[in-house]
């Protein structure tokens, strides 16, 4: 009949009422994206690391040349681009200067390998047509240009105008 004033206190102050979720929906959606989105990071850098190149498909590695004219006579500013336009495969070429030299003149030509490729220099050194005795390693104290081989043309430059393919 008569209703306790204090059960319905202590009955009202320990209940357990379910709380609502609020955004959830929404943190979990984005971690999912953010899953998603590492997911697909990681495969594509694994595909291009193991992705393979076909050879001379693409000139990837350039070969930075310094030419300097040691023979005594002018030689035209279109032999660099001449250099530039031939296959050197997977290597290019990248004429970073090109000087007249007159006060020095140098009977045959030769190239000064300045970051010890011999690869490259070697490979460099054949489609021009120079010999191999004709590679000298000489290395830069301070390599600001950042070349990687020093072509020094001497009085047989008409040789190395005849490239070889």
């Amino acid at each position: 009949m008569f209703k306790r004033k204090g059960a319905d206190k202590r009955y009202r102050f320990y209940r357990k009422r379910s709380k609502a979720k609020r955004g959830g929906r929404f943190l979990d959606l984005g971690i999912a994206f953010l899953g998603l989105l590492t997911i697909l990071f990681v495969l594509s850098s694994a595909k291009r690391l193991t992705q393979t190149q076909a050879e001379g498909s693409l000139r990837t590695i350039p070969l930075r040349v310094q030419v300097l004219n040691s023979s005594g006579k002018r030689i035209s500013p279109g032999f660099a681009q001449f250099l530039e336009k031939k296959n050197f495969s997977p290597y290019y070429l990248v004429i970073v200067e090109q000087k007249d030299l007159p006060d020095s003149l140098v009977k045959e030509s030769f190239l000064l390998d300045r970051m010890g490729e011999e690869k490259a220099a070697l490979l460099l050194a054949e489609k021009i047509g120079l010999k191999k005795k004709n590679i000298l390693p000489r290395q830069l104290e301070n390599n600001y240009l950042n070349i990687s081989y020093t072509l020094i043309l001497g009085q047989d430059y008409q040789k190395i105008f005849k490239l070889k393919d």
